[in-house]
């Protein structure tokens, strides 16, 4: 066991930029990690309905904003009430790709990566009421 000397919490240094890691969320445990970020105050008023169609596994996940919570469930076939803001058509590569790694979204949807119906804005607005982690988050502190 090493220890440690002086004043202020330990830090591990982390990366969260991991591509092997990336590759090993599932979709529902992307979801959950945004769920996790969102700045509940900031988006206490807010109201957003999200589709997300992934092609290479056949499903649709549906992401709901209100009263500050974001949740998340599986859509099933021809349940589409009430109508979301945004559907997003991807794979589970470009969904991995542009939500934990942060590529460009409008790049995706102009080079044919990702189809969008209705507000494509409506993806920018989730981000925006992300909250950014602190890696140097104390887990046990004395």
């Amino acid at each position: 066991m090493r220890r440690r000397t002086g004043a202020g919490p330990a830090y591990t240094p982390t990366t969260s930029d991991n591509a092997g890691l990336r590759t090993a969320l599932t979709v529902d445990m992307v979801f959950d990690a945004l769920a996790v970020r969102l700045d509940g105050p900031a988006a206490g008023d807010r109201r957003m309905i999200v589709d997300w169609l992934i092609s290479d596994e056949q499903r649709m996940h549906r992401m709901e904003l209100r009263h500050g919570v974001l949740v998340h469930y599986d859509l099933p076939a021809g349940h589409r009430r009430p109508a979301p803001d945004a559907s997003f058509a991807l794979t589970r590569a470009m969904l991995l790709e542009v939500l934990p790694a942060g590529r460009d979204v409008g790049e995706a949807v102009q080079s044919g990566s990702i189809g969008v119906t209705g507000n494509p804005g409506v993806f920018a607005q989730l981000k925006e009421l992300l909250d950014t982690p602190d890696r140097n988050f104390s887990i046990v502190t004395p």
